[in-house]
């Protein structure tokens, strides 16, 4: 491959040369780990000091934090996947917009007489 080849390569490839992670993402996720270690370290690391009942609700608290954060991890990519449902709009005049679509690779050596009911 030659060298100018290789460069462009490596700089279109989001594998070889990962975009920047956005700070919101960043927040999110270091809130998310704190939010884990608070939980958890109140749910097992406590002794029975706690009184009657309260290491119950923090050990509760940990699952109902689980479901909470899946629950909104579910909504978040159902409503970026609508963006493939959408039809294309375009402007009058403009050409036929490319409609959206999705690929899937699916690794089939050797796998000819089952490919087609996978696809």
């Amino acid at each position: 491959m030659n060298d100018t080849l290789l460069r462009a390569f490596t700089a279109a490839s989001p594998r070889l040369t990962p975009p920047a992670t956005p700070w919101r993402s960043t927040l999110i996720h270091l809130g998310v780990l704190a939010l884990w270690i608070v939980l958890f370290s109140r749910a097992f690391l406590q002794g029975p000091q706690m009184g009657r009942g309260g290491h119950e609700v923090w050990s509760w608290s940990v699952g109902v934090a689980y479901v909470l954060y899946d629950t909104v991890l579910l909504f978040f990519v159902g409503w970026q996947t609508l963006a493939l449902l959408r039809p294309a709009v375009r402007a009058a005049g403009a050409a036929p917009a490319r409609r959206r679509t999705l690929c899937v690779i699916v690794e089939a050596h050797n796998e000819g007489a089952v490919l087609p009911a996978t696809l």
